[in-house]
């Protein structure tokens, strides 16, 4: 499956104006700033079964978080948050985005892949 816009994505008064995609792996949402360009995206995957996401964002760079659903039981509905996690399994991930992101236009999938391929460098360099 691929990637697809959800029209008419909800806006919130006072914060940046944004797109979403999703597809049965992903969810991104695109954040933009001043002069229409690019603040910030959310890269969730694995969306049903152990929900994680893959954050940058111009002000604070990038983040890695695990979903926690807030549901230890069935029948309690609680508000999901995000919590650390570990390795974020990068080729995995940009593998899987370009495959499904064909319906994402060009210029937010070279962002997107541009930044996966930065935080690789950056992991890298904060190893040594």
């Amino acid at each position: 499956m691929a990637l697809s816009e959800i029209k008419n994505a909800k806006q919130h008064e006072g914060e940046y104006f944004r797109r979403w995609f999703q597809d049965d792996y992903f969810d991104l949402i695109v954040f933009y700033g001043d002069k229409r360009k690019i603040a910030g995206f959310e890269l969730c995957y694995n969306r049903f079964n152990d929900e994680h996401v893959f954050i940058w964002s111009k002000d604070s760079g990038f983040s890695h978080y695990r979903v926690d659903d807030g549901e230890p039981i069935a029948d309690i509905h609680m508000t999901p948050i995000m919590v650390p996690d570990g390795a974020f399994p990068l080729q995995d991930v940009l593998h899987k985005y370009v495959k499904s992101s064909k319906n994402v236009s060009p210029e937010i999938n070279k962002f997107i892949v541009k930044k996966i391929n930065e935080f690789k460098k950056y992991i890298k360099k904060n190893k040594q």
